[in-house]
């Protein structure tokens, strides 16, 4: 009997690319076999923004309906901020009307010019990485070597800074005397953040980014709402961060970590941060494969009583078995960290690969 199971990603050394795209047509300003930093800028398109009004009837003293025999510039005409919008001869020379702005001629209303500004979208590396593609006016694939995990729930915002582990354990609730100084510009690594007025502390203590092991149903919308990415790594509640996700972050704590908190989609794209870092033991892991759940293979317990635990295959039932709390399923017998052995549903695990 083949298995499938909900599957997580968590390697602790790999190589992989990603592509960082721009939302529309622009400049690409890397190349490739160039190496970028996490603040640098990769490539940038200009996007239009707000609307600004030209009272050019009142500014001239003129009718709304003269406005239109002046003007010198076209529906859809980018115009730079000083170039003229009306022209008109006068007796002493001739009266020139300039654009306060840069932007485009987007209409004229009742003697009013409108036009719409522009602004640069500038997309960052986010990582410390290698560009080994470009992406002709749409952005770059990096190339990172570093650390992979893979979140379950995050608020589509992405960010980098430093690791801030402020969590001691991993099912450690968050407590508003925890939210220091020493927050501003890095990401925070919390364990269980179970009261939604923290995120706004947090804000304003300056935090970059948070990764946060389990969140209170309560809690979501302000994290939604969060001007920070928010990468929850194993679920709503108060069960905690998985022990091996929680040591695997404190080994690189103050180094450099990427979050793309991505909402996860129907192609299974999911959150993840990134920790870029040098190999330090051991080979390189190849990128992984999904495959069936087989023995031996880590995997995390997704309901109770041993939720948020990860542990080893030791066998595969091809019978049912009488869980704890009296259900009937098919599942797998788990060692856990301290040793025990449990029977789990197929239906309650998650492989980490």
């Amino acid at each position: 009997m083949t298995i499938y199971t909900y599957t997580t990603i968590i390697q602790s050394q790999t190589r992989l690319r990603r592509e960082r795209l721009l939302p529309q047509r622009g400049e690409v300003i890397v190349s490739p076999g160039q190496e970028v930093q996490p603040v640098q800028v990769v490539a940038r398109t200009q996007q239009a923004t707000r609307f600004r009004i030209v009272p050019a009837s009142e500014l001239w003293g003129i009718s709304p309906d003269e406005v239109s025999k002046h003007m010198v510039v076209s529906m859809g005409q980018e115009v730079q901020a000083g170039e003229p919008l009306l022209h008109r001869k006068r007796a002493l020379g001739k009266q020139v009307l300039e654009s306060p702005v840069e932007g485009t001629f987007y209409g004229l209303n009742n003697g009013r010019i409108i036009l719409q500004q522009h602004e640069w979208f500038e997309l960052r590396a986010l990582v410390r990485a290698r560009v080994v593609n470009a992406i002709p006016n749409r952005g770059i694939v990096l190339e990172v070597i570093g650390t992979q995990i893979q979140g379950v729930w995050g608020n589509g915002k992405e960010s980098n800074g430093k690791l801030k582990i402020i969590s001691d354990a991993e099912s450690e609730q968050l407590t508003q005397e925890q939210i220091k100084e020493e927050i501003e510009g890095n990401v925070a690594v919390v364990a269980v953040l179970s009261q939604p007025e923290l995120l706004t502390s947090l804000q304003r203590a300056g935090a970059s980014g948070l990764i946060v092991g389990s969140i209170s149903a309560e809690s979501l919308p302000w994290a939604q709402k969060a001007p920070f990415p928010i990468i929850v790594t194993d679920g709503i509640g108060k069960q905690g961060m998985a022990r091996h996700i929680f040591f695997l972050i404190r080994k690189h704590a103050e180094g450099d970590v990427a979050l793309f908190a991505r909402e996860p989609d129907y192609w299974g794209n999911r959150p993840e941060l990134i920790i870029p870092h040098e190999i330090s033991t051991g080979m390189l892991q190849s990128p992984p494969e999904y495959q069936p759940l087989a023995a031996e293979q880590m995997v995390r317990i997704l309901r109770a009583p041993y939720t948020g635990q990860t542990g080893q295959v030791v066998r595969l039932n091809h019978y049912r078995k009488r869980t704890e709390t009296g259900i009937v399923a098919y599942g797998a017998d788990v060692k856990l960290a301290d040793g025990t052995v449990v029977f789990v549903p197929y239906a309650n695990l998650d492989t980490i690969i």
